[in-house]
């Protein structure tokens, strides 16, 4: 399948400012400004075709097709060819020939390289992604000559980790091994499949793959142990997996409820170097945690082997090594779907333990965290009963399914990188991967992870991608009426119940003024709109810039440049029928122009701007909402 590709176009030509003044009628507003004002021709930030300038922007495009996204970013002082990019590894489309308990076959591997393959996207802006892979944009593929015996070479849910004192980058990720009923590895080709998946069906079968690479996009080749077992009666030399839970706790088939099938293979380095591998037990329906060797990473200390959560309970009590498995205890019960696809991020000391939950195949999959102050726990879940979202589209718009997740951080900024549905009225098999901006906030007298998503509307560009960032938070705000103006400049999206009163409330025509101490330099404007149509503006009345001096490519001194009548983009919203379903939460109205070094920006609203007039209940609506204020510039 071919990726959908959407333009993204450097507006040069279509920002250039007009140096002239007086023209067009004046409002009694724009005559309040004292001297001589310069109107501004300026670009709305993106077309009706979806093109827009990444060189100050990034969007969600859904060009990206992938699941189960596992994210690095690549600093260019470590790679000078490689380097300066994000890279996403993603599982490739594995419906066509496997089912998650199918008979594989094996048919067709070179043909259908998708089903045997991780994809490798990577980008310098979240935004537009292009496929990056070693071999045709994979950075691993898996063919009969040279995988390991023991695999079905279906690897998915992978993970990448740079090893700096190999200075090579190490892949896990889960894999199905060709094990018969008796929990034997058995050679290649002769083995019963209609009765391996009925007795001891390919759940009960997954392992740990590993796999290494000079380079972030690959080729990643594949590790593997060299082990004598017993085959028919016969010694027989082949290769096993790298970690193998059977092995090392002396699991047999016959004790189902210790085998220990793992998927969603996450890798945490921690500050000390310390490696940590997190996973989903199949049967169990819990999440696990170890750490590996320091000298081999490929090597698990089976020691430290804990139940980490467990699906329906909040709290976990849980021993080491093999009797993890069978002498946890839980307390208090709490009502979850199934848990999956855990990923460990460490801010001020704590260790927050992230996770999907739900059926990945519905609207509702999303993201949720957990907190403790050591790798391995224990874990308490944030907040009230299953713990606190970090990323859902149940309430939004936007997009639906945003559950499997890994974060990154680039030296500057977190982002949570996840997978959604193609529609947010049906699922689809195959998923798009998007990218949006969290931070660490205190909610309700504890830190917990904040996504500013799932978003399906122009955001700044990420601070390290480009020449310009968002300087909002240099700004002193101040506000001619309305509450919340703390909330104006803070960098967040209040898309969740916990923050959805963190936003600026007003009910009359309202002045708002970004002051700076020193004259910054700007190129675009975003003024956040409401998480609800009911209280979003369609437009603003009036926007000025308080020059600091003369622009290059004016021909005098003037003392504001302005803009009338910047409106709300209708990609936004209906605005004709007012439908609530295509209203697009938290999106900006954008002013983009050719820069001008400023000392302040005031806007204006109009309470009569309101997108709509009355809610479904037939009441008239008396607020309006903004959520943040972005100014794309630099000091």
């Amino acid at each position: 399948m071919k990726l959908k590709k959407i333009v993204s176009l450097i507006l040069l030509g279509a920002v250039s400012i007009s140096a002239f003044s007086g023209c067009g009628s004046e409002s009694d507003l724009t005559k309040s400004l004292k001297g001589e004002k310069i109107y501004l021709n300026y670009a709305t930030g993106m077309d009706e075709f979806g093109n827009f300038n990444n060189d100050l922007y990034s969007y969600n495009q859904m060009s990206a097709i992938g699941a189960d996204p596992g994210a690095i970013y690549v600093p260019e002082e470590r790679d000078a060819e490689n380097g300066g990019y994000y890279y996403i590894y993603a599982t490739g489309g594995l419906k066509e020939q496997f089912g998650w308990n199918g008979n594989p076959g094996l048919n067709g591997y070179d043909e259908d390289v998708d089903t045997l393959a991780v994809r490798c996207f990577r980008s310098k802006d979240l935004s537009t992604w292009t496929l990056c892979g070693s071999e045709r944009g994979y950075s691993i593929i898996g063919r009969e000559s040279d995988w390991e015996e023991w695999t079905m070479r279906t690897p998915w849910a992978p993970e990448v980790v740079y090893n700096e004192a190999e200075q090579k980058y190490y892949m896990f990720y889960c894999m199905a091994s060709k094990l018969r009923e008796e929990g034997e590895l058995k050679i290649a080709g002769d083995w019963d499949t209609a009765t391996d998946t009925s007795k001891y069906p390919r759940d009960h079968r997954n392992y740990i793959g590993i796999a290494t690479s000079d380079a972030p996009n690959g080729p990643f080749t594949p590790l593997a142990r060299t082990e004598t077992v017993i085959i028919d009666g016969q010694e027989v030399e082949q290769k096993v997996p790298c970690i193998n839970f059977p092995e090392a706790f002396d699991i047999t088939v016959e004790k189902r409820e210790d085998l220990a099938p793992m998927i969603d293979i996450s890798p945490f380095l921690d500050e000390d170097g310390t490696l940590y591998l997190y996973m989903k037990h199949t049967i169990h329906g819990g999440i696990f945690g170890m750490k590996m060797s320091a000298d081999d990473w490929t090597k698990p200390d089976y020691d430290t082997f804990t139940c980490l959560l467990k699906r329906g309970y909040a709290n976990v009590n849980s021993p080491t090594g093999k009797a993890a498995l069978t002498e946890t205890t839980y307390s208090g019960e709490i009502s979850e779907q199934i848990i999956e696809g855990p990923h460990m991020i460490k801010y001020n000391g704590e260790y927050f333990l992230t996770f999907s939950m739900g059926d990945y195949l519905q609207q509702d999959y999303a993201v949720y965290q957990a907190k403790g102050t050591s790798p391995l726990g224990k874990f308490a879940r944030v907040g009230e009963g299953t713990g606190a979202l970090v990323l859902s589209g149940v309430q939004t718009n936007n997009f639906k399914g945003t559950g499997h997740h890994s974060f990154v951080y680039d030296g500057k900024e977190y982002f949570i990188i996840y997978h959604a549905h193609q529609s947010t009225e049906t699922f689809g098999w195959d998923r798009y991967l998007h990218a949006d901006r969290v931070s660490f906030r205190e909610v309700n007298g504890e830190t917990i992870v904040v996504s500013n998503g799932p978003s399906k509307s122009l955001q700044w560009l990420p601070e390290q991608a480009g020449e310009y960032s968002n300087i909002a938070s240099m700004a002193k705000i101040t506000v001619s009426g309305g509450s919340g103006v703390e909330y104006l400049n803070d960098g967040l999206l209040p898309y969740y119940t916990y923050n959805e009163n963190n936003v600026f409330e007003v009910n009359e025509d309202v002045t708002v003024t970004l002051t700076f101490d020193q004259p910054v330099s700007v190129v675009s404007l975003m003024i956040y709109n409401s998480f609800n149509e009911n209280s979003a503006f369609s437009n603003i009345k009036l926007t000025a810039f308080e020059l600091a001096e003369q622009p290059t490519w004016a021909s005098k001194d003037f003392d504001y440049a302005v803009i009338e009548n910047l409106q709300f983009p209708t990609i936004y919203y209906d605005e004709i029928e007012g439908d609530g379903n295509k209203y697009i939460n938290c999106a900006p109205a954008v002013a983009e122009f050719n820069e001008i070094k400023v000392t302040s920006i005031s806007f204006m609203i109009a309470k009569d701007a309101r997108i709509k007039e009355f809610d479904k209940a037939g009441n008239v609506n008396t607020k309006l909402n903004l959520t943040e204020i972005a100014v794309i510039g630099r000091a």
